[in-house]
């Protein structure tokens, strides 16, 4: 995966698997990790966080 693995719901084989592969592979461990680190900071970071409520109260704004 790039930034996570996927495994099929109710699957705790495939879950284990996923799991042994990256702890057989630290370096495939960290660069997920860090990529998977960089989308939630991306995503939920302050600054995104900040821009999407300016965008709410613009909106709010101007439908007042």
């Amino acid at each position: 995966g790039v930034n996570g693995m996927l495994v099929p719901p109710a699957s705790p084989r495939a879950l284990a698997a996923q799991i042994e592969f990256l702890l057989s592979d630290m370096d495939q461990l960290r660069e997920i990790a860090g990529r998977g680190y960089d989308a939630v900071v991306q995503k939920y970071g302050i600054k995104e966080t900040v821009r999407k409520t300016e965008e709410v109260y613009r909106h709010s704004v101007k439908r007042s």
